[in-house]
């Protein structure tokens, strides 16, 4: 976690800001929660070892069973197991996310003139081929997300962490825990579509915990709110904080370690609004087939022809290059359209909307401070060296 460290002290000053806002892992006052999180991120990242005997004792996380303590067998198969989760997790979220953003092409950006363009970020879509090193580095920052949140509730780590999840989410994680099965090979279970469709279905539903807007979003009840948080904090840890936080990091840690902490926060935020994108696209799909195929395939569309054939592939996410807007012979005036972008426009206010509290929110609070005054630094260099 190195790479997060800020490079400038104006980042620094806004990022403590924001976590003296949100009112969490403030510097100088919550660090006995910190210090909690950097121990138990230490020992995720030690549970996906392959040589869990080279590990010390305190990062095999020993376990008495019985009144006795676990043999080196019985460790080897714990952190075998848990080593599978992280893979089944990091497999599912980089197949559908990968479905999911080659959807993204389907929406067309001048439909969306005069709207608030600060809640469609996500339309710019990174599903093609040259996006695919920035795509997965995107996609890997989230499944560092859902898996660290998943082995702290398994090993009963998050409410020392801060984190206190009421009964709903907590079940929701055990039966997260559940999909990924208890054998010893997760991964292998994962070949049965019906266990990686209901893995997926669970993962979504930790995802949706962030479209709560009911009420304040709270770091300590918020999982989304309460990982940024932790980002943040190690952002602007002292150098030897952030060496042992990423001492054991090395090819098991799942956050890339190119991206800075705006990087970060750019793929929660984009990650989440593909993921809104097609929440609403869900929508979409129960409108009556005959109003929404012509939207779909165009009004002249013709199954023999080569040319109608590749913009519908392109469409439906096939794999491949998205054809030019002009090849798009779509008229987007169809009632199910007018329909879909009413109820996608409502989903997307609700969660980013900047008259809500939700963690998204506030997650976009932090980006947008971040970027303006990266701007405004670019921009006062730029005047000084002419």
């Amino acid at each position: 976690m190195v790479s997060l460290r800020v490079e400038h002290r104006y980042e620094r000053v806004l990022c403590e800001t924001w976590l003296r806002t949100i009112d969490f892992l403030v510097p100088g006052r919550d660090d006995d929660t910190w210090c909690k999180i950097q121990e138990n991120w230490s020992a995720f990242l030690s549970a996906s070892s392959r040589q869990p005997s080279h590990l010390p004792p305190e990062f095999q996380g020993l376990r008495s069973i019985s009144g006795r303590e676990e043999t080196l067998e019985e460790t080897r198969k714990r952190l075998h197991l848990t080593r599978q989760g992280r893979q089944a997790i990091d497999f599912c979220i980089r197949n559908r996310m990968d479905r999911y953003e080659a959807r993204t092409d389907k929406w067309l950006l001048n439909t969306f003139d005069g709207i608030h363009t600060r809640l469609y970020i996500a339309l710019v879509s990174l599903a093609a081929p040259e996006d695919c090193d920035i795509r997965q580095h995107y996609h890997t920052s989230l499944t560092g997300f859902i898996s660290f949140l998943v082995y702290s509730h398994e090993n009963d780590m998050l409410r020392e962490m801060g984190l206190k999840l009421d009964h709903t989410r907590r079940s929701d994680l055990k039966l997260l825990v559940s999909s990924m099965g208890t054998t010893e090979s997760r991964m292998d279970k994962l070949l049965d579509t019906t266990d990686y469709d209901c893995l997926w279905d669970r993962i979504e539903w930790i995802m949706c915990w962030s479209n709560n807007f009911d009420e304040d979003a709270d770091p300590r009840h918020e999982p989304l709110l309460w990982w940024t948080a932790v980002l943040v904090r190690a952002a602007i840890a002292e150098r030897w904080e952030q060496e042992e936080f990423s001492n054991i990091g090395d090819d098991r840690n799942p956050l890339p370690e190119n991206l800075g902490i705006r990087e970060h926060i750019d793929a929660i935020m984009h990650c989440y609004r593909v993921f809104l994108l097609n929440e609403s696209y869900k929508y979409w799909r129960t409108c009556a087939k005959d109003t929404s195929a012509g939207e779909v395939r165009g009004p002249s569309y013709n199954k023999n022809n080569d040319k109608d054939n590749r913009i519908l592939n392109w469409l439906e996410g096939v794999e491949g290059q998205g054809l030019h807007a002009r090849s798009d012979m779509r008229s987007c005036s169809s009632d199910s359209w007018a329909e879909l972008l009413s109820r996608m426009i409502m989903d997307l206010d609700d969660c980013l909307g900047p008259h809500r509290e939700t963690s998204l929110t506030k997650i976009q609070v932090l980006r947008d401070t971040l970027v303006d005054w990266g701007d405004r630094r670019q921009s006062e260099t730029s005047s000084e060296e002419e």
